[in-house]
């Protein structure tokens, strides 16, 4: 809505042929052709966006995986977090392609 301009929805709802929409004879049929001609008109002046919102993706164990390997930077302690972290994200690739 940031670049909304009133002025221009409303006129463009003012030279919309709304009165088309009633050469249909069942109720339904002239429901969804005023609604799709509302609806193009609403996606022109206000498009929807998707946006993701992220939190903290990393479960615990992995948090605390790489604090241990922080205080203790061998390569063991490394391997462990790698594998982890590896696996949690092939799942989380996994979770997105789903939705």
């Amino acid at each position: 809505m940031k670049h909304f301009n009133q002025d221009a929805f409303l006129a463009d709802l003012g030279t919309t042929p709304w009165s088309t929409a009633f050469i249909f004879d069942d109720i339904d049929d002239v429901w969804a052709h005023w609604s799709t001609l509302f609806n193009v008109i609403v996606e022109n002046h206000a498009p929807v966006i998707k946006k993701r919102v992220r939190s903290n993706q990393l479960p615990g164990s992995i948090n605390k995986l790489y604090k241990k390997y922080r205080r203790h930077p061998t390569e063991d302690t490394w391997e462990h977090y790698r594998v982890q972290r590896n696996l949690v994200t092939k799942l989380k690739r996994v979770a997105i392609k789903r939705c």
